[in-house]
């Protein structure tokens, strides 16, 4: 897009910063089933600002 444009290239979005990841499997003995809980809980997912430069063919990306 810098090429297309003819000079720098700003964009802002939003991502995802960090999930909190459910316990997964215990480990057993070989040979038997893991245990899987019933209900797991749904992973907690916090969201930041993100603001990506392409200038001069060098891409740098900051939190807002």
């Amino acid at each position: 897009l810098e090429y297309l444009w003819g000079e720098k290239v700003t964009l802002e979005t939003t991502e995802v910063k960090s999930i909190s990841q459910p316990e997964g499997p215990q480990q057993t003995l070989p040979g038997m089933a893991p245990h899987i809980p019933a209900e797991a809980p749904e992973p907690e997912i916090e969201w930041q600002r993100v603001r990506y430069v392409m200038k001069n063919r060098k891409m740098s990306r900051g939190v807002i």
